[in-house]
């Protein structure tokens, strides 16, 4: 079955894309939740029309994440962890505590928006993507140091 994609699907296609997807997956997945529509004639009109509007909203939001992203260039968090006489660590610093601690910082993140492969287990200075749009990706540094003990 042919659908027009109202909103950006991963793994599937971005807004405006026509594709063809298994006519079970249409019915009962996608037209319901309103995330795509039939590709009528009519449609398909409509989505040379809106086309435009999609690329520039498109080019506006890459703008906006270009932006964002210089502000967070070089900026370096700090992770306090608790660890024991051998300074190994209880547990790992994962993409909610840099979210939590970038919010600390001024910056407002979603946690889809940090690319870490797995949870940090090291002190040390570690390097984290973050990804404001599919184009756009910067890397803050994180400090993974002792808690301080009074």
């Amino acid at each position: 079955m042919k659908v027009i994609l109202k909103e950006t699907i991963d793994h599937l296609g971005e807004v405006g894309d026509v594709i063809n997807v298994k006519d079970g997956f249409a019915r009962n997945f996608l037209l319901p939740r309103g995330k795509c529509v039939t590709a009528t004639d009519a449609e398909l009109k409509r989505r040379v029309e809106q086309e435009k509007k999609v690329n520039d909203q498109k080019s506006s939001d890459r703008e906006n994440a270009k932006s964002e992203a210089e502000k967070l260039a070089g900026v370096t968090i700090t992770a306090e962890v608790k660890v024991s006489d051998e300074d190994q660590m209880y547990g790992s610093v994962g993409v909610t505590e840099i979210v939590d601690l970038m919010g600390k910082a001024g910056f407002k993140l979603e946690k889809r928006q940090v690319l870490l492969p797995e949870p940090i287990k090291e002190l040390g200075t570690h390097k984290v993507s973050i990804r404001y749009h599919q184009e756009v990706t910067v890397e803050v540094e994180l400090n993974v140091v002792k808690e301080k003990t009074e």
